[in-house]
């Protein structure tokens, strides 16, 4: 059989359909209250682990549109200014892709590098922007009660949202052949 790169086959479908699935799945735990616990106050962003490990299995222009998806999901859910999440979380999944084609083995410590870098960025830009914290008199309560315990409980869910679809990714692209 004669494929070109371009070509979407069956298999590629098949992981799509799984990351939509689970997409849909972290997004509403993480929009039901009291469904995830609090610790510390702080509860995780369960869509930014996700968006990484699709971004590092697939390539850029895979990892673009969830990164369009997920910006838009946020900006819906979480903010107050429309795109700004879509704008960062497309042009992260395109960089996230672009480090997936030029780095040829991506294991656990590239995952959890990048989302330590990133995570946290991402994280306050949205609590900056949504609870203009110039302005608030409040910055630091919420800043420590809530935003910090967050963005750690999100970088410590992050590696089992990788290891769960790491052999999903690699059982599927085994049966592909690649």
């Amino acid at each position: 059989m004669n494929k070109t790169k371009n070509f979407i086959d069956v298999y590629t479908v098949i992981r799509i359909c799984i990351y939509t699935i689970q997409f849909v799945v972290l997004f509403a735990i993480q929009q039901i209250p009291g469904f995830i616990p609090e610790i510390y106050g702080g509860r995780p962003t369960l869509i930014l682990p996700l968006l990484f490990s699709v971004s590092l299995f697939e390539g850029n222009y895979l990892s673009l549109v969830w990164g369009l998806i997920s910006g838009a999901i946020l900006d819906f859910s979480l903010s107050k200014y429309m795109g700004i999440q879509l704008f960062i979380m497309g042009v992260l999944g395109y960089i996230l892709g672009k480090i997936k084609e030029k780095l040829f083995a991506i294991n656990i410590y590239t995952f959890i590098v990048c989302c330590a870098v990133t995570e946290p960025l991402i994280i306050f830009i949205n609590f900056y922007l949504n609870y203009n914290a110039s302005q608030s008199e409040y910055m630091n309560l919420m800043l420590n009660y809530h935003i910090i315990p967050g963005i750690i409980y999100t970088l410590f869910i992050s590696p089992i949202v990788y290891l769960f679809n790491r052999p999903i990714f690699y059982l599927i692209k085994k049966k592909e052949g690649g």
